[in-house]
């Protein structure tokens, strides 16, 4: 996949923390050190992701879930609708 370049400003103690990285030779550069930063970020969102959907499926083993018809499932949503439709009304009223 072809390099992006992003230009990033960082806090003098973050800055410092990175240049003493590269100095240390544990990267060959700046841009190396962020590379490393970035997937560590991406993995441990994915270890989030792996440990939520385990813990579903875990609740669902053990039977601790809640069976819908078509009907129900509508009315569900149709629920979840109209309590997001509240809240974005209410938080637009905070607004002004």
């Amino acid at each position: 996949m072809p390099a992006e370049e992003l230009n990033i400003s960082l806090p003098p103690k973050m800055a410092r923390f990175i240049r003493a990285k590269v100095k240390s030779g544990q990267y060959a550069n700046p841009g190396e050190a962020v590379l490393d930063a970035v997937r560590l970020m991406q993995d441990a969102e994915a270890a989030e992701l792996r440990a939520s959907v385990m813990q579903g499926v875990a609740e669902l083993e053990r039977g601790e879930c809640v069976e819908f018809d078509e009907e129900g499932l509508k009315a569900f949503f149709r629920d979840v609708n109209t309590r997001g439709r509240e809240r974005f009304k209410a938080s637009q009223k905070q607004r002004r």
